[in-house]
């Protein structure tokens, strides 16, 4: 017996949103397998500081899945297993994450990363009071180019030659800005954890 056609009409929603759920499920499944991981050696890394400056770099090693562990003077972690980390991650830890919007500091409520609509990666900031059409942005002492400004988010341009990098640092600057460090911090070198 066959059904009539409205039956098949109706069907159709369940046949579809059927389809998109075990499809999405299969992603979800796919990209946990798959994600990347830190593959880079364990290294550590002396932490010389006038504050209580560990906290911090622990929080920023964790943010970017480095399995940081606090081990005598200072922090063992995994390097990410790019060819520069070396001399990459140093700067990355000791950033002090200060930001600057129109000549006064400021603690964003969120940073993160994320594309713009031109595909580059930027850094996303959520602050809570809005900022002026065009705000002089600096993070460091060093300007930042300003794509967007909205109310109380702001969007800045990762500067870079190609699109990896533009994301390394769009990263680095929103790991810095969600951990500013109370003090300037100084890693002595990096050295191999057997």
């Amino acid at each position: 017996m066959n059904a009539p056609p409205r039956a098949a009409i109706l069907g159709v929603p369940i046949v579809m949103g059927t389809a998109v759920m075990v499809g999405g499920l299969a992603w979800i499944v796919a990209i946990q397998f798959t994600s990347g991981k830190a593959t880079g050696g364990r290294v550590h890394a002396s932490v010389t500081a006038t504050c209580e400056a560990v906290p911090t770099l622990v929080a920023r090693l964790d943010d970017l899945g480095l399995e940081p562990k606090v081990s005598g003077d200072g922090i063992d972690f995994v390097l990410p297993g790019l060819a520069d980390d070396r001399t990459h991650m140093p700067g990355v830890l000791t950033a002090i994450g200060r930001l600057s919007v129109d000549g006064a500091d400021v603690v964003p409520n969120h940073a993160g990363v994320q594309l713009s609509l031109q595909g580059g990666a930027v850094t996303i900031l959520t602050l809570d009071h809005a900022v002026t059409a065009n705000p002089v942005v600096t993070i460091d002492g060093v300007t930042a180019q300003v794509v967007q400004a909205n109310g109380g988010e702001l969007q800045l341009a990762a500067d870079a030659s190609n699109s990896s990098d533009a994301l390394r640092l769009a990263t680095d600057h929103a790991i810095a800005l969600r951990h500013p460090l109370p003090c300037p911090v100084t890693l002595g070198p990096l050295g191999d954890v057997l």
